[in-house]
């Protein structure tokens, strides 16, 4: 087989993506129920709850490596192969609400490239206008906080905006010229707004 491929290896990738682009749909089905299979799996295998609060609704839950390499991972490996690996080495693994995750990054300093003095005091301004809370839970740990766009146009946002202090200033004038767009989420209740904008 592997000699077959590498005697007709132009041909196999022409006829592999023919196949892909009339089978589309079909094969991000397959792959979509192969993922949340295997995901419930390891969720059941982890415990189905944060390993810090018991927070136990599932479908906000991060699997979150111990010892920080969770970044390493999910930029080399894609995310079946990464949760075939959690069923493999499960002991390094444990749940995290986003809540927990995020503190648990603040706490081992795990942010990955952290923002500018200037972004720093354009953010703790957007949160001193936005209440200083979470708006659906009344959260007040600054570290789960997220800036959420009211119309699920956060990404969007933040693309256009190119670099991370353009993004803040958009926010700021937009909270300033009472838009109304934007409230302040902890994490969990962030990922429970976008999950439900996604149906």
């Amino acid at each position: 087989m592997k000699d077959y491929y590498l005697q007709h290896q132009t041909r196999v990738k022409h006829l592999s993506k023919v196949y892909y682009e009339r089978n589309r749909t079909r094969i991000s089905q397959v792959r979509k129920e192969i993922y949340l299979k295997l995901r419930k799996e390891v969720l059941e295998m982890l415990g189905n709850k944060c390993a810090h609060c018991q927070e136990a609704e599932t479908s906000i839950l991060h699997i979150d490596h111990k010892y920080g390499d969770g970044y390493s991972e999910r930029r080399i490996f894609g995310s079946l192969f990464r949760l075939r690996k959690v069923k493999e080495q499960s002991s390094l693994y444990q749940l995290l609400c986003p809540n927990c995750n995020w503190k648990k990054r603040h706490a081992k300093n795990e942010i990955k490239n952290p923002p500018s003095k200037n972004c720093i005091q354009l953010r703790e301004e957007i949160l001193g206008l936005l209440g200083n809370h979470c708006e659906k839970c009344s959260n007040s740990q600054k570290e789960c906080w997220h800036i959420h766009h009211l119309e699920g146009r956060g990404t969007q946002d933040r693309k256009q905006s190119r670099t991370q202090e353009a993004y803040y200033l958009k926010v700021l004038t937009s909270i300033k010229t009472q838009e109304k767009k934007y409230s302040l989420l902890c994490a969990n209740c962030h990922e429970k707004e976008r999950l439900r904008l996604q149906c």
